[in-house]
């Protein structure tokens, strides 16, 4: 019998010196505070209830619940990501002092902040979610700022008399907000208010000292008071915040795209719209300034634009997104997309915008073989920054009108010209079928959307329409000095031939072998027996009669110098708290078997006992935030590292 033993590490807050290196957008001169309600380690909980938020950039620094009502975590509150929620009774307070965000006297900063307000503060109903500034009896008479909402509206205080209060952009009820406070040092117009909806405009700018007097029109920061939530002045609470907030970023300077590096602030702001779903209208940028989505070049398509992506600079892991706010929306058309083949090469990225086209239905721009359908009008493009593997794409049809019936599948297509042709010819389109719908939500599975790539949606598919082939599963595992491929597929009625491909680095492929469709088979192996020591790429491209074809995912095996090879089985563990990882051994051992952060982290350490032949380990991931992974197994002298994504 195998036995296990299991070192669980996950004790206090394991923060390493890595995860510490990265900054959001990239921009990193002057971060002095960073709260992410989806950085689990930094929220000590009882049950939900945040009894202390620790800054993600310095683990010496976090804000304590104080009084009032606890804030509390809210799972999945967000593009599938958490936020702290306060209740309107909440009092959190952070380090003052020289530990405070900002430094005595600062009269140029930049704050940004994703939050929602439960109200639009109508009535005077003043809300602070936070703020640094003096309290009563130190001297400052109130100096300070806040990132503050009234009367619907949202902006920076300075507290002090005359500087007016510096409100002067509407937010809504509920509505996800991204906004930045920057603060210039200079007499007048000193303070700029963006988000989102002003992002590609000019920038709100407040004038707030009237008298244009010869000090700065900010009033001096006192460092007396950091708080969360609530305003805190000496005197009795008061302003309390009721919403949630996702994450609260405060630099030391001002932050533009000029400085403190060129697209600074753009860098900043698409990190956050990708992370949350929040449409900017504008270019997305990596943490390294490379163009993810170009909003010029696709000015069509430049729509409710989405993206998934790995970015390590700015610790940005989307698997999985739609616009936030949007699902179960009458009349929306929210689309879903998350990553079928995970998403684990830094830099790669999949953006999706609409032409804003009408969600009523047109028989026009249909592939002829599936002449008598009804598709809707809108069409989406998409941007890739290298070889993305496939997707699931969901569309939600809630109070769209449509002729299919929901529900039925084969009523559907989803349709995709690789070549950017929104007529959709047969000889460059593929159509998909719902795998399932999931109330009014219809989800197809394993697509595959090139870079430049269009697709739309048919929404009552005639008799005619062919069923296209699609791949259930596909794996490779190392057996000896072979590699075993094995794959099944469904809806194959129209299926010629599997061709495989093979691929030393993942992204350059060449044909190894063709294997022919078989009527009423749909399970399919083949050995590859020259593949040679090291890591080998594998996919299969399916080619119907008509000519047609589709890849399956891209998987990978690794043969070492006849000692071992790993799999995992279940990658991207989706709904499922364990990993099933397969260590194929040419002679009994005994292996070790650790889970990493892909910050830096060892999380656990397990033990196991190794037979000849496959081994199926389960290692344990309850509890564990979605995201990336790294398993590390050592056997011996030897180390073999695979990603694993939890959803």
């Amino acid at each position: 019998m195998c036995m296990k033993k299991i070192y669980l590490l996950t004790t206090g807050i394991c923060l390493s010196a890595t995860l510490w290196a990265q900054s959001p957008g990239g921009i990193s001169t002057g971060l002095s505070l960073w709260l992410k309600a989806d950085a689990a380690p930094t929220l000590n909980l009882t049950g939900s209830n945040v009894n202390s938020w620790t800054y993600f950039n310095n683990g010496a620094n976090s804000f304590s619940f104080t009084g009032g009502t606890q804030a509390a975590v809210v799972p999945n509150a967000i593009n599938g990501l958490p936020t702290v929620s306060f209740g309107g009774n909440t009092e959190m307070d952070g380090p003052t002092g020289a530990s405070a965000p900002l430094a005595a006297g600062s009269v140029a900063y930049s704050v940004f902040a994703v939050w929602n307000s439960s109200s639009a503060g109508v009535g005077g109903n003043t809300q602070r979610i936070w703020g640094q500034w003096g309290g009563q009896g130190d001297g400052n008479g109130g100096n300070g700022t806040t990132l503050w909402l009234f009367q619907g509206n949202w902006g920076d205080q300075p507290e002090i008399s005359p500087f007016t209060t510096g409100e002067g952009r509407t937010y809504p009820a509920n509505g996800y907000m991204i906004s930045q406070m920057n603060l210039l040092n200079q007499n007048t117009s000193d303070l700029q208010l963006i988000d989102q909806n002003n992002l590609s405009g000019a920038a709100t700018v407040l004038s707030t000292d009237p008298s244009n007097n010869a000090t700065t029109t900010r009033a001096f920061l006192s460092t007396a008071v950091n708080s969360l939530g609530y305003r805190a002045n000496g005197g009795s609470p008061s302003e309390f915040f009721s919403g949630n907030l996702a994450e609260l970023i405060v630099y030391t300077n001002p932050v533009d795209n000029t400085s403190p590096s060129s697209n600074a602030r753009n860098q900043i702001f698409s990190y956050l719209a990708m992370k949350y779903g929040i449409p900017t209208g504008t270019s997305l940028l990596s943490s390294t300034g490379a163009v993810v989505w170009d909003a010029a070049g696709n000015a069509t398509y430049n729509n409710s634009v989405i993206a998934l992506g790995v970015d390590n600079g700015s610790g940005l892991n989307v698997q999985s997104t739609n616009v936030a706010g949007a699902a179960g929306v009458s009349g929306a058309g929210n689309l879903l997309l998350s990553a079928y083949d995970p998403l684990v090469t830094n830099g790669l990225f999949i953006a999706v915008g609409n032409d804003n086209g009408s969600l009523t239905e047109s028989t026009s721009n249909i592939p002829v073989a599936a002449a008598g359908s009804s598709r809707l009008q809108r069409n989406w493009f998409v941007q890739n920054t290298g070889p993305a593997g496939r997707v699931n794409v969901g569309f939600d049809f809630t109070g769209v009108p449509i002729t299919g019936a929901i529900g039925t599948t084969s009523d559907f297509r989803l349709m995709v010209n690789s070549a950017g042709n929104t007529s959709f010819p047969d000889a460059t389109t593929e159509l998909y079928t719902p795998s399932s719908f999931t109330g009014n939500v219809a989800n197809f599975t394993a697509v595959t959307l090139s870079n430049g790539s269009v697709f739309a949606i048919i929404s009552n598919a005639s008799g005619a329409t062919p069923l296209p082939v699609n791949f259930i599963s596909f794996t490779a595992q190392g057996n000896g000095s072979d590699v075993d491929l094995n794959w099944s597929v469904g809806d194959n009625e129209q299926a010629s031939n599997y061709e495989i491909d093979r691929s030393a680095d993942g992204a350059h492929f060449e044909k190894i072998a063709v294997v022919p469709n078989v009527a009423g088979q749909t399970d399919y192996g083949y050995v590859d027996a020259t593949a040679g020591t090291g890591t080998h790429y594998y996919r299969v491209l399916e080619t119907d009669l008509n000519g047609q074809s589709i890849y399956s995912k891209v998987v990978s095996a690794t043969l070492g110098e006849g000692e071992f090879s790993i799999n995992v089985l279940n990658n991207p563990a989706q709904g499922r708290t364990e990993a099933e990882l397969q260590i194929n051994a040419v002679s009994a051992g005994k292996a070790f078997v650790e889970l990493w952060s892909v910050g830096g982290a060892r999380i656990s350490l397990l033990e196991q006992a190794l037979g000849t032949g496959p081994n199926t380990i389960s290692v344990p991931m309850t509890g564990l935030q979605a995201g990336t992974y790294v398993i590390k197994v050592t056997v011996g002298t030897v180390t073999k590292v695979v990603q694993l994504v939890k959803l």
